[in-house]
């Protein structure tokens, strides 16, 4: 009598297992992109939380922040309609110049941001760094001027546009040209 219910019960349950509709490849392949951006979301929460006490320690960790930059980059290059792609170029490349001392890196991923996220709300300031990485890093002054210019053009009224129009007037020229021009 017990073997009789108990198979019954598994029977019943194979026929309920199969009758249950199955997920379509569309759906296994959304829940996976969900799990993947979640997850890499908390790795980069984590990594930020790291690099921000190495910065407060004076200590940076340049194997993190080379971790940090790389998934940072990975997650706007998996996700790029997502809102937070720009913000972690952004932030890719504040690591790059600040705990890597790579000016060319950073140059390229404000380049790239530049052009995939016009829109992005911190664009002011991309056009500022671009023009000061390659004014004081990268000895390209044309490129300093250009970058410069384009943000007087764009952002004529931004807290930064005073500022700017003293670093393009400033762009080529050595410390002593500068200290004859004060005197």
């Amino acid at each position: 009598m017990k073997t009789k219910i108990f198979f019954s019960i598994i029977l019943a349950l194979l026929f309920a297992t199969s009758c249950a509709p199955s997920k379509t490849e569309e759906e296994i392949a959304a829940e996976k992109t969900a799990f993947e951006k979640d997850s890499l979301q908390k790795l980069l929460k984590h990594l930020d939380s790291l690099i921000l006490g190495n910065r407060t320690s004076g200590n940076p960790d340049v194997k993190i922040a080379n971790e940090t930059v790389k998934n940072q980059l990975a997650y706007a290059g998996k996700f790029p309609q997502e809102n937070d792609a720009a913000k972690y170029m952004f932030k890719a490349s504040d690591i790059a110049i600040n705990e890597l001392h790579q000016a060319p890196l950073s140059a390229k991923i404000l380049s790239d941001l530049i052009k995939k996220y016009p829109d992005f709300k911190e664009m002011p300031i991309c056009y500022f760094q671009l023009g000061m990485l390659n004014d004081n890093y990268l000895n390209d002054t044309a490129k300093a001027k250009m970058y410069y210019k384009t943000f007087l053009e764009k952002y004529p009224n931004d807290e930064l546009a005073e500022q700017v129009k003293i670093l393009l007037s400033l762009v080529g020229k050595s410390l002593e040209d500068i200290q004859k021009g004060i005197k």
